[in-house]
């Protein structure tokens, strides 16, 4: 070790940082519910599924279509980064096939075909989890003529929803602060209801001339028509449009296969709590599903043939309304040095909730040298989609695959079409920094013979979506006062505001209020720049 020389002893004490006193603050708590974002997550897998013993051989397939369902639909999540949650349901995939023999009718088989994932979901904090599923691709082989391969890719979602407790800075218990604020609003989740309704409906097929003998396929889409939202109740009307595929005898005897649409309403009642009756609520989202919706091949009372359609509509409502909160952004004490840090927080904030419905339309040209005889019907899928956000406007670019089932020379035949779609729709509240989460489904799509070499693709994807932007919450952390007297300088001085400067940055620096500096100086308005000011303490 050496010695320097001539060096003065005070010099060569260790710097000491100023010691902060703590203090007792007051903070206001504020928990909700607010939205994470959306995770997905695909899963593929192989299913071979075996011809029954009391269908026909298989030769080809025509048409097949798969719905699942997923367990859990709604689950807590814990913050744990190595957590997976084990995720179950059932593909029901619905298969039409010609069978080996030429005289014979397309045959349908319903397969249930159960399936396990495993996610590893990232979340940060608590947070409850809203599951769905949909599949995403579809595709087939004929191994032999009593098994067939699907090859399935599900495409799972999550909706988080965050369990937020924000700690807001109002003050000091014994001492009083020079505090500038800021307004902050969060779009909270307040409550959801669901419902469940037993649904019990006919669909007529009086108008086809054609006697129904066997039931093929069935489809099932869920919509909404309007809703009221009062005070005291939500009223909820919507459609279930149904499809359906079955053989039918026409008056010489001969079967063909024929498709038949219907439309069944449902109205919902849903009563609100005491506690939430008088709300204004922001925005206001809601989904449909269907719980074992199955139809049956009956005839009614008036002893006509129908489609008799049993199950449940289960209803599910969420409630969001804007808690408006005041944040403190700066804060100093006349007397003393106070001091303070500022943790910033960004939390997705839920800003529009919308539907709308994007049409289509498509000449489709058959194959050379075929000629149709009968349109009999269209499966419409969309395979992949983007948006782009505008100011109140989404700019979609959707891609769709339809197989559409034609008759010709008394054989039933597919065609195959690829679609592309580009459109703008409006959508209130939208911004182009929104991050948009979009859900779409097919509709209403119909198939119909323009000529024995021509047939139209027509019909329309229901939207759905949300959009969220990033806000920034300061919150301020560690209150206290620097030890040691301040130096407050002189007890009155003239002076102009520094560039980039405002009036309460000036009193904050003259360890004064803006509302004295407007009363000494006569200030009716914001001073110019090069203003001189009279400040006294």
């Amino acid at each position: 070790m050496t010695q320097e020389k001539d060096i003065p002893a005070y010099a060569l004490q260790v710097a000491r940082a100023p010691r902060i006193i703590p203090c007792q603050a007051v903070y206001h708590t504020e928990n909700m519910m607010t939205p994470g974002g959306r995770q997905i997550a695909v899963y593929q897998f192989e299913e071979d599924i075996l011809v029954p013993d009391t269908k026909e051989d298989m030769a080809e397939i025509l048409l097949m279509e798969a719905d699942c369902d997923v367990q859990p639909a709604e689950r807590k999540l814990s913050q744990k980064g190595d957590d997976l949650l084990n995720l179950t349901g059932t593909l029901t995939v619905q298969t039409l096939y010609r069978p080996e023999y030429a005289d014979c009718l397309p045959v349908s088989i319903t397969s249930k075909v159960p399936y396990q994932y495993q996610w590893h979901l990232q979340c940060s904090d608590p947070a409850e989890g809203r599951f769905s599923c949909r599949v995403k691709s579809l595709e087939s082989m004929v191994m032999n003529e009593r098994k067939f391969r699907v090859k399935v890719t599900l495409e799972f979602s999550c909706m988080l929803y965050m369990e937020q407790e924000l700690s807001l800075f109002q003050g000091l218990e014994q001492e009083e602060l020079e505090m500038k604020t800021e307004e902050v609003s969060l779009c909270a989740l307040t409550t959801t209801k669901k419902e469940v309704l037993d649904l019990d409906a006919w669909v007529d097929c009086s108008g086809s001339k054609n006697e129904p003998t066997e039931l093929l396929q069935q489809n099932y889409i869920l919509t909404e028509n309007y809703r009221q939202v009062t005070s005291e109740k939500i009223v909820l009307n919507g459609f279930v449009f149904a499809e359906f595929l079955y053989r039918a005898r026409d008056e010489e005897g001969k079967e063909n296969i024929c498709c038949q649409k219907g439309r069944i309403e449902f109205t919902q009642f849903l009563p609100l709590e005491k506690k939430y009756r008088g709300k204004k609520w922001s925005l206001v989202k809601t989904g449909f599903s269907g719980r074992g919706l199955r139809a049956a091949l009956e005839k009614k009372e008036d002893g006509m043939p129908g489609f008799h359609v049993e199950g449940k509509v289960e209803t599910l409502v969420s409630l969001y309304e804007n808690r408006e909160m005041e944040m403190v952004a700066d804060a100093y004490h006349q007397d003393k040095a106070f001091s303070c840090s500022f943790q910033t927080q960004r939390k997705k904030d839920l800003s529009c909730i919308g539907t709308n419905e994007l049409s289509f339309r498509e000449l489709i040209h058959l194959p050379e040298g075929a000629k149709a005889e009968d349109a009999v019907c269209v499966r419409c899928h969309p395979c992949s989609w983007s948006c782009q956000a505008e100011k109140d406007r989404l700019h979609l670019s959707v891609e769709m695959e339809a197989v559409c089932l034609w008759k010709t020379d008394d054989e039933y035949r597919i065609t195959k079409v690829k679609h592309s779609l580009q459109q703008t729709v409006e959508a209130e509240g939208m911004e182009p920094t929104t991050e948009v989460n979009l859900e779409i489904m097919p509709k209403d799509c119909r198939l119909t013979l323009l000529s024995e070499r021509q047939m139209e693709l027509a019909g329309a994807l229901n939207l759905c979506w949300e959009g969220c932007i990033e806000k920034e919450i300061l919150l301020l952390t560690s209150p206290g006062f620097v030890e040691g007297d301040l130096h407050k300088g002189a007890a009155m001085v003239i002076t102009m505001m520094e560039e980039g400067e405002d009036l309460w940055t000036l009193a904050k620096r003259h360890h004064t209020t803006e509302a004295r500096i407007r009363s000494i100086n006569r200030l009716e308005s914001s001073p110019a720049a090069t203003q001189k000011l009279l400040i006294i303490k």
